[in-house]
């Protein structure tokens, strides 16, 4: 692959909306495999149970229901994958506060995909 190619390919890489995002709850397996189809291909390297067990523990992403993740659940991990290559978890953790007091969990994660896919 060319990397005029290759460019292209990165440039069309995009991160769903939470309307793209399954609206029915998933198994910790299924989670992973979804996170992972947009992660890997924009970061290079895939999210783990551990980490997702991680984020929970540090109370990045609510606890799951019996088991299940929501979309809700799966925008923040996705946010918190994205972002922790940059920040500390400490301050993602402040900012995804003041997000969610700020707007809605759709729309404050569409507002953060919205910025992200114009500048990537």
């Amino acid at each position: 692959m060319t990397k005029d190619n290759f460019t292209k390919k990165l440039a069309a890489m995009t991160m769903p909306h939470f309307e793209d995002l399954p609206n029915l709850d998933l198994y910790m397996d299924q989670v992973i495999d979804e996170v992972n189809q947009y992660l890997a291909p924009i970061t290079h390297t895939e999210i783990t149970k551990s980490m997702i067990n991680s984020y929970v523990k540090k109370g990045l992403v609510d606890r799951p229901t019996k088991k299940r993740y929501s979309r809700v659940h799966l925008a923040k991990i996705l946010v918190v994958s994205l972002l922790k290559p940059i920040l500390s978890l400490d301050t993602i953790d402040q900012a995804m506060k003041i997000a969610l007091k700020l707007d809605s969990a759709p729309k404050a994660y569409d507002q953060f995909i919205d910025l992200f896919n114009s500048v990537h």
